[in-house]
């Protein structure tokens, strides 16, 4: 299990690979800079050294390509992997500047917004670096202080986001992800999320 936790205390990920497996196919990716942070989040298709592969290749190209325009991004990474096994992706940007989180989505991933509003991210269907990848839907809302935006591979359950304690949820983002992790996790699947504050 690799756990992930910013200095500030404000971001937290982690990702878990299946029961069997020595790999997670799933991927985390963040950069952040005066002007915001970009979060990803990507789960290769099955498990295993494949899936961790496009994962890995998709989080690399993030690492080299990154900027704000999440719809374009994601078009990028889809022709960068392409042709392969394919991943579910989901990506966010959270703009320091205008108090905005954006979202795009493709397959089988979650985005959610939870605090002074909530929300449930559409993702469309697909997965980037196969044939049958839509065009991605861009989504924004606004922030307020002490929101947190998570974004989830489907090793997270995504009743978390009806069905989870409200009151974890006002709670630091380490804590918000060991409790997906612990409560709402799938043994066998990979998991991987994000939890960030603003």
């Amino acid at each position: 299990m690799a756990l992930i936790e910013a200095g500030s205390g404000k971001l937290c990920g982690v990702n878990r690979p299946c029961q069997g497996e020595r790999v997670s196919g799933d991927g985390l990716f963040y950069h952040e800079d005066a002007n915001g942070i970009i979060l990803s989040v990507s789960d290769g298709l099955g498990h295993g050294d494949q899936a961790h592969g496009v994962s890995t290749e998709i989080s690399a190209f993030l690492n080299d390509h990154h900027h704000q325009d999440i719809g374009l991004l994601i078009t990028q990474v889809h022709k960068h992997i392409s042709p392969s096994i394919g991943a579910a992706m989901g990506i966010a940007y959270i703009n320091f500047n205008d108090d905005t989180v954006s979202f795009c989505g493709i397959g089988n991933v979650g985005g959610y917004l939870l605090g002074c509003r909530e929300k449930s991210f559409v993702c469309k269907d697909g997965m980037v670096g196969a044939n049958n990848m839509r065009k991605p839907l861009l989504q924004s809302e606004a922030l307020s202080r002490g929101d947190k935006v998570i974004l989830a591979s489907d090793g997270i359950h995504e009743r978390f986001y009806s069905k989870g304690k409200r009151s974890i949820f006002k709670r630091k983002p380490a804590a918000i992800v060991y409790y997906l992790l612990s409560d709402f996790s799938k043994p066998y699947d990979d998991a991987s999320c994000w939890v960030f504050e603003y």
